[in-house]
């Protein structure tokens, strides 16, 4: 089964991860906080059934420090290319065809609830469509999958907008289309502090997805969403 999925990950570096939550904790609180992000990001990259499963590490020097907090067992480690997100996006979908994949997935970190079988289901839709994508509360996506490069999903979309899945849906250009259910990432203090109650109320219901994040997330003093 040839599938992909690249999980798209930082090294966290206190004041260069999540610095949108720095009015409501520390450099360091924030780092460890995305710290979680990534461990959850990677139990979740190890429960697909993706044949090669893919850390998409920036900086492209981060691959040390990635492999030795997500384990090597399994993964796959490369660089992330120096260019802007929708470039990035572009050339690593075309390195995982290159290698043979027949489907590939690009998924962010920034999600740690995210249920794991999203992922499966992201890949059985891509059998019959030839674009998945799960979107995202924010108004952009979580996941984005294809069947065969498309350059044109991924050139001149406003990143870090409410705009990104609009953009994204007018270059369609005619390919069909599988959706997955909404989700949210986690960017502000608001997103995060939803976050800690959702993963609480998931631990009561033996849930295990966002273990790693929910116990960082106990120690932070967090708004409520609004």
């Amino acid at each position: 089964m040839a599938t992909c999925v690249l999980l798209f990950a930082k090294a966290p570096v206190p004041g260069k991860v999540k610095t949108r939550l720095l009015g409501c904790c520390t450099p360091e609180e924030a780092a460890a906080l995305y710290r979680g992000f990534l461990l959850d990001s990677g139990a979740l990259l190890r429960a697909s059934g993706a044949a090669l499963k893919v850390v998409a590490c920036e900086p492209p020097g981060a691959r040390e420090e990635l492999a030795g907090l997500l384990g090597e067992e399994g993964l796959v480690f490369v660089p992330q290319p120096q260019a802007g997100l929708g470039e990035r996006l572009e050339q690593l979908f075309s390195w995982a065809f290159a290698q043979g994949m027949e489907r590939v997935l690009a998924l962010g970190s920034d999600s740690p609830s995210l249920p794991a079988a999203l992922v499966d289901d992201a890949l059985a839709l891509l059998e019959e469509r030839e674009v998945v994508i799960g979107p995202s509360t924010d108004g952009g996506y979580y996941l984005i999958g294809l069947r065969r490069p498309a350059p044109a999903l991924f050139a001149g979309i406003a990143w870090s907008s409410g705009q990104v899945l609009a953009q994204t849906l007018e270059r369609l250009e005619g390919r069909s289309l599988g959706l997955l259910p909404i989700w949210y990432d986690v960017d502000t203090p608001q997103d995060a502090g939803l976050l800690k109650i959702h993963l609480e109320a998931l631990a009561r219901t033996d849930g295990e997805a966002g273990a790693h994040t929910r116990q960082v997330l106990q120690h932070l003093n967090l708004p409520f969403p609004s």
